[in-house]
């Protein structure tokens, strides 16, 4: 360096892609709640998602960046994100094989439909399963060794909650152990899925 000299850093704001795939038929609107930007999201922005699948159609779940079952999603930005949000006809009837659901898994008590493409179900021992279209899954995450199968008791049946379109809940009730005798109580159970995780049991 032979005389002064004076450097400037000049720093751009750092900018980010939301992009949304559909598969199947349905929209998908969007709402910006942390600021009135439109595109390139800012580090930060909060985005409410809505799917909705048009008429004959259902909503599945959302995949990619994020994933979730909830029609209805609040995302924060921050790095470039894609997602698809996943419709299916509801005239194709649901494909199963009872062989496939029933072989090996013991006594089958409480069965539901989460969506068109989407059943659960219990086995008696305290074991949850799920069949999708993938195929068949046990759920992680119940506390099964809670679960007292003997006689008339175990995992018992299972239900979606009227709005589980939008809160994701699921119930069950099942025969408890009870520490201090033989008996057991029924105890009622609450939880949202991750996949096939159990997530937020209450």
């Amino acid at each position: 360096m032979d005389e002064d000299k004076s450097i400037t850093a000049v720093f751009a704001k750092k900018q980010y892609n939301l992009n949304i795939n559909v598969d199947g038929e349905g929209t998908v609107s969007e709402e910006i709640i942390s600021n009135r930007r439109v595109e390139d999201y800012d580090l930060g922005t909060l985005v409410r998602l809505t799917a909705n699948p048009s008429d004959g159609w259902d909503f599945v779940r959302w995949t990619g960046d994020f994933v979730s079952h909830k029609s209805e999603i609040e995302i924060s930005i921050d790095q470039d994100i894609s997602l698809t949000a996943e419709f299916t006809n509801l005239q194709s009837s649901f494909q199963y094989e009872k062989s496939l659901l029933l072989n090996g898994l013991g006594i089958v008590w409480g069965i539901e439909m989460l969506d068109s493409a989407r059943l659960i179900f219990t086995e008696k021992t305290g074991q949850i399963y799920l069949h999708d279209q993938v195929g068949m899954h046990q759920i992680e995450g119940f506390p099964s060794e809670d679960v007292n199968s003997s006689g008339q008791g175990g995992l018992l049946d299972i239900k979606r909650h009227p709005n589980y379109i939008n809160n994701g809940w699921i119930y069950t009730c099942f025969s408890k152990k009870n520490d201090s005798s033989d008996m057991s109580t029924l105890a009622l159970a609450r939880f949202q899925l991750n996949e096939y995780n159990i997530q937020t049991l209450k």
